[in-house]
């Protein structure tokens, strides 16, 4: 009866340490969530589990009679009393595993992260560059097309403003032919109108000569003529007196 009761009375116990110990295994977990390091159950429960495993042994053989030795497998939880306690600090050991394993694989995805943001920062930095020296060459193309459109401007408007000085100049010098021609022919004009002038007064002097010449003509006939008629009234007077004679 002793031995049913201490059989009946165990696993009590054993639930207890075994609630103990998943209470112990999950502030184990939790602790090892919080620090990297694994946390382990204490001592004192690792000693205790042990003493009541020694214990618990002698009672396994003392059961001759399948009925009490069916007792003993349905007590078996005071056996695995230690490895009901194990569990709870492999399950700690592999939460803290875990836990490093997915710190592990944090810090490796975060190492990955950053190693492409670095990545990306660099191919960013690339196209930039790549972009400023596109702008810088174009901007370069585009000042080399303008200085030159300029230059070729500047080339134009003085080989144009070339052409009118040169036109203007053979204007000047038409206009100051054309002066010295006007001049030329004034002076012709003058000297032919001097030159009428004087053949004017010469002709005027002949024609007075003539006239004078004319009128002295006159005179002189009308003195024949006078003389003529005196000279026949003569001649008259002696015909009559030879008639009358």
């Amino acid at each position: 009866m002793d031995k049913k009761n201490k059989g009946t009375k165990a696993p009590e116990n054993t639930r207890k340490i075994t609630r103990s110990g998943s209470l112990k295994s999950s502030v184990g977990s939790v602790a090892a969530d919080s620090s990297p390091t694994p946390v382990e159950a204490p001592p004192s429960r690792r000693q205790n589990t042990g003493d009541k495993k020694v214990t618990s042994t002698p009672e396994k053989p003392a059961a001759s009679k399948p009925k009490p030795a069916a007792a003993p497998e349905k007590s078996q939880p005071e056996s695995s009393k230690p490895e009901a306690s194990k569990p709870g600090t492999n399950q700690g050991e592999s939460s803290s595993k875990n836990v490093n394993a997915e710190a592990m694989d944090f810090a490796a995805l975060l190492s990955k992260q950053m190693e492409e943001f670095r990545n990306m920062v660099i191919s960013t930095q690339q196209q930039t560059a790549a972009m400023i020296e596109q702008m810088q060459t174009q901007s370069e193309m585009r000042f080399s097309k303008i200085e030159a459109e300029h230059s070729n401007f500047i080339t134009a408007v003085d080989q144009r403003f070339g052409e009118v000085e040169r036109r203007v100049d053979e204007e000047e010098m038409s206009s100051q032919a054309s002066v010295l021609e006007l001049q030329k022919v004034q002076a012709y004009l003058n000297q032919q109108i001097t030159e009428s002038r004087e053949k004017e007064a010469a002709v005027k002097e002949e024609i007075k000569k003539i006239e004078t010449y004319l009128e002295s003509d006159q005179i002189k006939g009308k003195q024949i003529q006078q003389d003529l008629e005196d000279k026949g009234q003569k001649l008259y007077k002696i015909e009559e007196f030879l008639d009358a004679n």
